[in-house]
């Protein structure tokens, strides 16, 4: 016995069709195991499921129809894109009985709805100044002027939009009091402006621009 899952229209390379676990059913690597309620036996195997590639699910002969149902109620349609397209998918599945018999193909149609993904930002992408993850670290040293609050290597990425609209930077713990401490950026070379309200203690990049001009902000 055969179960066959394929998305006819509208298929992106980064679609996949692939089973989860659960109503009995526990994918283990490539195999499909079955719990009845004795225990779980091995039912089936597959293959495929990325792209266009048919997900194909072949039975041994320890599955049973109950098995077979629960597998084909765990076959799941996902997409690894981060800017998947909106255009509705078409699913057909067919089962095969092994001795030519072959079932009706149903048609299922599966909508997409991305999400906005958040921009990422990384201060310090080698981590050279010795803080981990994205932060970055660095002294001042009184009358030696400012300094950068960013490596050289910062980076800046956002998966579904070419452009941004701001960046903000917040002086959380200032501790002198009046304008002593400031945050001031270089914005030279892009149609970005940046402003410092004092009493927010904040400074914000602002202009929608691409994420490479947001980049080259010191």
């Amino acid at each position: 016995v055969r179960l066959s899952v394929y998305v006819v229209t509208n298929c992106e390379a980064d679609d996949r069709l692939l089973l989860r676990d659960g109503a009995g059913v526990t994918v283990s690597g490539c195999t499909l195991l079955f719990d009845p309620g004795s225990g779980a036996v091995a039912v089936a195997t597959f293959t495929g499921g990325a792209g266009s590639t048919t997900l194909e699910i072949t039975f041994d002969a320890s599955a049973d129809l109950a098995a077979v149902q629960a597998v084909a109620r765990q076959v799941a349609f996902a997409s690894v894109s981060d800017t998947p397209s909106t255009a509705q998918r078409s699913l057909e599945v067919q089962l095969s009985d092994g001795d030519g018999g072959t079932s009706n193909t149903v048609t299922r149609s599966m909508n997409v709805v991305p999400v906005n993904d958040a921009p990422l930002l990384d201060l310090d992408a080698d981590d050279s100044s010795g803080s981990l993850l994205n932060d970055y670290q660095a002294s001042f040293t009184e009358g030696l002027g400012a300094v950068l609050v960013v490596d050289a290597d910062a980076t800046l990425s956002d998966a579904d939009h070419a452009n941004l609209a701001s960046l903000t930077i917040v002086l959380t713990n200032p501790q002198e009091p009046g304008s002593e401490e400031r945050l001031s950026a270089d914005t030279s070379g892009t149609a970005l402006v940046a402003g410092w309200p004092q009493a927010a203690h904040a400074l914000t990049v602002s202009g929608v621009g691409p994420v490479a001009a947001f980049q080259t902000v010191r």
